[in-house]
């Protein structure tokens, strides 16, 4: 199919998967630093942020219906993973999502199918 790229699909799922497990941790941060608190909050909304401008350009410059896809696979697959956030915690997996999103989110955007 012209309108999914496997790279680009996978990118935005480990996107989402890493960016609302950084959400959960800045909303429930017991740091000592506030500084700390501040960079978690600022990067767990610019997470968001990107998440749905991403949706939104995907969708304007490739096919109407293909985010709707990607973010059903995004609900499911945090559905599936909801069991290791529980084993692991959300401090680590908040503090893996501050490295590992910003790598996705560039490889989102750069892998794009626009024709």
């Amino acid at each position: 199919m012209d309108h999914f790229n496997t790279a680009n699909a996978l990118a935005f799922l480990v996107f989402t998967l890493f960016a609302h497990n950084l959400q959960l941790y800045a909303k429930d941060f017991r740091g000592a630093s506030q500084a700390a608190g501040a960079v978690v909050s600022i990067a767990g909304l610019a997470s968001m942020v990107a998440e749905y401008g991403f949706l939104l350009y995907y969708g304007y410059k490739v096919v109407w219906w293909a985010p709707l896809v990607l973010f059903a696979a995004s609900l499911a697959l945090m559905f599936v993973t909801g069991r290791l956030q529980n084993r692991v915690g959300a401090p680590i997996l908040g503090l893996l999502g501050l490295l590992v999103a910003p790598i996705c989110g560039y490889l989102m955007f750069t892998t794009l199918p626009v024709h």
